[in-house]
């Protein structure tokens, strides 16, 4: 909780909540050290337009396991909590019957259309030179519904407050399964290998972490898998209120993984088949360690701000220490920058002399994620203050905008077009939303504005 008419300087800001606030930053920081490694260890196994394909995957891979799920995942992080805590055990029963059986209809849509693919591969009737792209679609048919089935499952560990368990799924587990794997076969020698290769590997990965999941849940009261399984499903007048909770969370979820991997995805649809697709990925996976700074500081003021937003005296303290968090994400950010920044010839010279490519996309990124986290995460403030619809509305505009500036520089300046279509796009989408919640909330994310 947030304490009360205690002054706040930035010291002892930090000395009393630096558990709260930098435990988050420290798991944030791990996964991306292990991704970062991920794409040193594929980099010497694929060259570099493999490399960009395998990677835009994941982004793919992101985006439909947000909407294989119709918001079921999201939505027990609404209700299952607070079911748990009435130790209401009938609605419990009730709630995971309804969650299962709203996420097996997508399931068995992906792994039709995955069978089908496949069958149609082992008859022959795709030629050698589309084949690939028929099991890219085919494994990622697969792999959307594990990690669907893995994100619900995570949720119901967070809403048990299994917190432990289940941010070692969420944040390394699959990551340390990718490098393991990698690292075996790195081992072996095994460069230049097909991309499918590595679409295999992820699918495999996925399902370790699936595996994880189900165990981990096995051990929760009321024998958790095995009452979903045989459990009859039954209507009844909350599951309307539900499934509306769900789609609109699935709604605001695949809007928001779609603005985080639409640059990449514009830039495997204007450089396909090029290597700029992997030095621009690379360039993603070295600045973002900026973009989760605000990220993770800000995680512990999200219980906070419905509570403190109703109370005159809380509204005082949240806005002190929201100020402080910002002080604090400010230094963090720009020495991160500086660091990076001056070099960065040295980091992308780990990869390969190849990647030094990456360096002007990789600039433009650094300074277009060091002005966004600078303005800290006003999102919160409005997703957890209940102006979801107005955080929606920017996110649409600023896809919008993003696609209108990308073609338009694409055409200017070439594939690095993108790189300033996306800088531009998330300063702005970050300016409007501290607008907005300043507007909507009596919070203010920046006081300057």
């Amino acid at each position: 909780m947030i304490d009360e008419f205690v002054p706040i300087t930035l010291l002892n800001f930090i000395r009393r909540k630096w558990l709260h606030v930098m435990a988050p930053l420290g798991f944030s920081l791990a996964s991306f050290f292990l991704t970062f490694l991920i794409n040193y260890l594929m980099t010497q196994m694929l060259i570099p337009e493999a490399y960009g394909e395998a990677t835009l995957t994941l982004a793919w891979l992101t985006i439909l396991g947000s909407i294989v799920t119709l918001g079921a995942d999201q939505t027990v992080l609404r209700f299952l909590t607070r079911l748990i805590d009435d130790k209401n055990l009938t609605e419990i029963s009730d709630f995971l019957s309804w969650g299962a059986q709203l996420i097996t209809k997508p399931i068995v849509v992906c792994l039709s259309l995955a069978l089908i693919i496949f069958s149609i591969l082992s008859a022959g009737l795709i030629s050698d030179q589309n084949s690939p792209w028929f099991s890219f679609f085919g494994i990622l048919l697969i792999a959307t519904p594990i990690l669907g089935i893995t994100n619900c499952l995570t949720s119901v560990l967070l809403a048990y407050r299994k917190t432990g368990h289940a941010t070692f799924i969420q944040y390394l587990a699959f990551q340390l399964c990718l490098v393991v794997i990698l690292i075996i076969c790195l081992g072996y020698d095994i460069k230049n290998i097909r991309v499918t290769f590595i679409y295999e590997i992820f699918l495999g990965s996925l399902f370790i972490l699936l595996i994880l999941s189900i165990w981990f849940c096995n051990k929760l009261p009321m024998s958790f898998m095995k009452h979903i399984c045989t459990k009859r499903f039954t209507s009844n007048t909350n599951h309307s209120i539900w499934r509306q909770c769900a789609y609109r969370q699935a709604t605001s979820m695949l809007i928001y993984n779609l603005i985080i991997n639409l640059d990449f995805l514009l830039m495997g649809f204007y450089g396909k088949d090029t290597p700029t697709l992997g030095f621009y990925n690379l360039a993603i996976a070295i600045s973002d360690i900026i973009w989760l700074v605000p990220q993770s500081l800000f995680q512990y003021l999200r219980s906070e701000i419905e509570v403190s937003l109703k109370s005159e005296t809380k509204i005082v303290s949240l806005q002190k220490h929201w100020d402080k968090t910002l002080a604090l994400n400010a230094i963090l950010v720009l020495s991160l920058f500086c660091i990076i920044f001056t070099e960065s010839k040295y980091i992308l010279k780990i990869f390969d002399e190849a990647y030094l490519q990456t360096t002007p996309f990789l600039n433009i990124l650094l300074i277009g994620n060091t002005l966004t986290a600078l303005l800290g995460c006003p999102s919160i403030a409005l997703r957890y203050s209940g102006n979801v619809n107005k955080l929606v509305f920017i996110n649409l505009t600023a896809v919008i905008l993003m696609i209108v500036l990308s073609m338009l520089f694409v055409t200017l300046f070439g594939l690095i077009g993108i790189g300033y279509a996306c800088a531009i796009t998330w300063v702005l989408q970050c300016l409007a939303e501290n607008l907005i919640a300043k507007k909507y909330t009596q919070l203010k994310p920046l006081k300057w504005i």
